[in-house]
């Protein structure tokens, strides 16, 4: 990760099944699922400058 990129991260628990087959591919993010079923989700924004940030 760069020093201009913002990276957010979901865990997520309690899930009694697997919530997307396959799993879903969205600009920016990642949507893991384990055996568990519990998600974790990633949410990364590149190229921030101070403008974009407020």
């Amino acid at each position: 990760m760069n020093n201009d990129t913002l990276e957010i991260t979901y865990f997520v628990r309690g899930f009694r099944q697997t919530v997307y087959l396959p799993a879903p591919e969205w600009p920016g993010c990642t949507f893991e699922q384990d055996d568990n079923f519990d998600v974790t989700l990633r949410i990364t924004e590149s190229g921030l400058t101070l403008d974009t940030a407020r």
